[in-house]
């Protein structure tokens, strides 16, 4: 099965990150996955054959790489970046444990 491309006009600006990934969830759970956002746009690819669920992290640019290798090593799928904010695929399991990890080290 050959995936289909998407652009859909952003409803929820991607500075309000609890209803953006809501909404990118609800895409993810209907098989339609995040390629990449910009300001305005966000890209999708169809695949039905799975679900996914996102995370976003706001990351100024001092540790940007040092928490996206952390994450990438505890098995976030890293996605794409808009400006500070920086999307990545993750099972809920994994975003917990890695909450819980942050938690105890960068708070």
């Amino acid at each position: 099965m050959s995936s289909k491309r998407i652009r859909k006009w952003n409803k929820i600006s991607p500075w309000y990150f609890e209803e953006y990934i809501s909404w990118l969830n609800e895409m993810g759970a209907k098989g339609i996955h995040l390629v990449k956002t910009k300001a305005f746009v966000t890209h999708f690819e169809k695949d039905e054959t799975r679900v996914t669920s996102y995370s976003c992290s706001y990351i100024d640019k001092g540790i940007k790489e040092v928490i996206k290798k952390h994450r990438i090593d505890c098995g976030w799928k890293y996605i794409c970046s808009s400006q500070h904010l920086h999307f990545y695929e993750v099972s809920e399991t994994i975003l917990q444990n890695t909450r819980d990890f942050e938690s105890e080290q960068f708070l």
